[in-house]
């Protein structure tokens, strides 16, 4: 394969050191363990992921997030003196699991470090320069369906799926009113028919394609009139499909491309073992465009800024956490000797309790404002 030069662009653009990242979790803790831990520079992309995690582990657990401080020393390939270092310590091949079922690839060391670094190297289908369009060639992920070749330019052919488009060609020829009435005419014509049921339209379509005598022998003018009409109902469903973006793209010449996630890449023991041996605290990757940091001793290398347990309800360290639980704690002992309880714990809200708290209130003022309030409903 040949390489395209690219220039290193980071992904990267700020120092890693006291960089600020996020970790979303539906667990709750005060500090992380000494073990593998993965973080993310965007605080959306976090809460998605606690998320995500809750629902997996049918949890429904609210969403918590930790907003920590990077101190550690962190691995990032778009930088040209880190990546030529870890080069240096690589074998000539490597291998990684390249999806979720485990399956096992192996790339060169300059191949492998391109697509860590985020990009790859699209090689154009042999053969596919010399096709026009209308021809076409097997799918490669799944040969037992075809690709037609339905627009080209200088750097593509875009294609579509030709059983796909038989069908829906199939379907239009059938609801065109010029084709049907054409059709109509003829078969009243031949067998005095108002009617055609639509097993024996299709009969009919076939007889005007073969110029056969099957169903009657159509004449050369009612011949040249379907041919005229079909393809104009065939261009009509390819440029549909352009339109609404059905078609794939197949390069034309080797091509580089941006790729959306290289973590695979980084989540091998190889590449692993050589990060640790250059000293580094763990890498930084991409999972779906967003970058994620995975920290190999969270415990050393991470300094918890805050704690939201859950979104809203934000705490600068443990200790408030636990003095917020004792706050809470202590309203509910108050309110639930009470005769009317039920109905007080409807009306009681957690975020005003939260609020309260952050105030600096005790539970007996914060009660006293909860019933001045609600004194007409309760």
């Amino acid at each position: 394969m040949k390489y395209l030069k690219t220039s290193f662009k980071k992904f990267i653009n700020e120092s890693t050191t006291d960089k600020i990242l996020y970790h979303g979790s539906p667990y709750r803790f005060e500090s992380f363990r000494p073990t593998t831990t993965f973080f993310t520079d965007d605080r959306s992309f976090a809460e998605d992921y606690s998320d995500q995690k809750s629902f997996d582990a049918e949890m429904d657990s609210e969403t918590n997030i930790y907003t920590v401080k990077l101190l550690g020393n962190i691995f990032d390939a778009s930088d040209e003196k880190e990546l030529k270092e870890l080069s240096m310590t690589l074998p000539e091949s490597i291998k990684f699991s390249y999806n979720n079922f485990g399956f096992i690839a192996e790339l060169p060391r300059e191949e492998f470090l391109l697509n860590m670094r985020g990009y790859d190297v699209i090689e154009p289908l042999e053969g596919i320069n010399n096709m026009e369009i209308g021809d076409t060639f097997p799918d490669p992920m799944y040969d037992r369906e075809d690709f037609m070749i339905v627009k080209k330019d200088n750097k593509h052919a875009f294609v579509i799926n030709k059983q796909r488009f038989d069908r829906d060609l199939e379907s239009s020829i059938g609801k065109n009113k010029e084709i049907r009435d054409l059709i109509l005419e003829f078969a009243k014509k031949q067998e005095n028919r108002d009617y055609i049921p639509e097993h024996l339209y299709k009969a009919y379509v076939e007889t005007f394609r073969s110029n056969g005598d099957w169903l009657g022998k159509p004449s050369s003018e009612e011949i040249d009139k379907f041919i005229i009409l079909e393809e104009q109902v065939r261009r009509e469903a390819i440029e549909s499909d352009l339109k609404k973006g059905y078609t794939k793209k197949f390069v034309l010449e080797p091509t580089e491309i941006e790729l959306d996630n290289t973590w695979r890449y980084y989540e091998n023991q190889t590449i692993k073992e050589a990060i640790i041996k250059l000293g580094y605290d763990g890498y930084v990757a991409k999972e779906s465009k967003k970058n994620t940091y995975c920290i190999f001793r969270p415990d050393k290398a991470i300094e918890i800024v805050k704690y939201e347990f859950p979104i809203g309800h934000e705490f600068d360290n443990y200790d408030d956490i636990r003095n917020m639980h004792k706050f809470d704690k202590e309203i509910y002992e108050k309110i639930k000797v009470m005769k009317n309880y039920n109905k007080v714990s409807l009306f009681i809200n957690k975020y005003d309790i939260y609020r309260a708290f952050k105030k600096g209130l005790t539970p007996d003022e914060f009660l006293d404002s909860f019933f001045k309030k609600y004194k007409d409903e309760l």
